[in-house]
């Protein structure tokens, strides 16, 4: 009898400890693709930052607003919510729609291969940061459906593991242009 409660004990303990693992390996993977939409952000920023650095040049009302977003902005950090990176990603298009609406304005601007460098680099970013986006809803169904389903919610609620929100399309990306 001691021996059946021994070996049901070792498959139980082994069952607990293989959940855990899954659980820990997703919610890092949760992390990791959160990070890769961090550092597409980052980096689109900084090419929009090198063509304000040109845009100073430029004493209008659209330059100074673009100036001023980019000074608003928040430091994206790895503690960083979902809502947060939503907020920041606001703050891009109000900045890139401002620089867009100053270079029709300056056609020296919008000529100089500064800014179409910047606009190739925006870009690339802007790709990858969808690809990102995507890669992280992905994670996250993952993450959610193993905290989620019987019997790892007993053991993911008993170990303080928390749903992860997913991103969700802005109402101006959702909305599809009309030709009439």
């Amino acid at each position: 009898m001691v021996i059946i409660f021994l070996v049901v004990l070792f498959f139980l303990i082994l069952f607990l400890i293989r959940v855990y693992n899954g659980l820990i390996r997703n919610r890092e993977l949760v992390k990791n693709s959160k990070g890769q939409i961090e550092a597409n952000m980052e980096s689109r920023w900084d090419a929009l930052k090198s063509i304000i650095d040109g845009v100073k040049d430029y004493k209008s009302y659209e330059a100074e607003n673009i100036v001023k977003i980019v000074k608003e902005r928040q430091v994206i950090s790895n503690n960083v919510s979902v809502k947060d990176l939503e907020k920041d990603e606001e703050n891009f298009s109000k900045a890139f729609g401002g620089l867009m609406a100053l270079a029709e304005s300056y056609p020296d601007l919008k000529a100089s291969t500064l800014y179409q460098d910047s606009i190739e680099k925006i870009d690339k970013y802007e790709t990858n940061l969808k690809n990102a986006r995507m890669v992280f809803n992905d994670t996250v169904t993952k993450y959610n459906r193993s905290i989620l389903i019987f019997p790892n919610s007993i053991i993911a609620s008993a170990l303080g593991f928390k749903e992860y929100d997913y991103f969700e399309g802005s109402s101006d990306k959702k909305d599809i242009p009309s030709w009439k």
